[in-house]
C-alpha cells in the first residue's frame, strides 16, 4: 500500500489517499483535491500541467505505515521469596 496526504503536499488537510501503487493513491488524491481544495488545483494548473502535477503527488507517494503492535508488553515476573 503507498499513501499521500493533502500535507505531504503543502496543503493543511488530514487527508491521506491510500492505493495499492502511487498511482492509484494520486488518483484518490486529485479526487479529492478537486473538491475540497479546488482553489490550490487551480493554482497549481497556472504552471503545472496535469501530468506534471500527478508526477508531484506519485513522487511524494511513500509507503502506508501499518498499525502498531497494541499488545500491551508482559508483566515482569515478582522474584520469589
Amino acid at each position: 500500500m503507498k499513501n499521500i496526504s493533502c500535507m505531504d503536499m503543502g496543503v493543511t488537510c488530514p487527508f491521506v489517499a491510500e492505493g495499492e501503487t502511487p498511482e492509484e493513491a494520486a488518483t484518490k488524491l486529485e479526487q479529492h483535491a478537486a473538491v475540497a481544495h479546488p482553489e490550490v488545483v487551480q493554482k497549481m494548473a497556472e504552471t503545472m500541467t496535469p501530468e506534471e502535477m500527478k508526477a508531484a503527488m506519485i513522487a511524494k507517494a511513500k509507503d502506508a505505515t501499518p498499525p502498531a503492535d497494541v499488545t500491551p508488553p508482559a508483566a515482569p515476573e515478582t522474584p520469589a521469596m
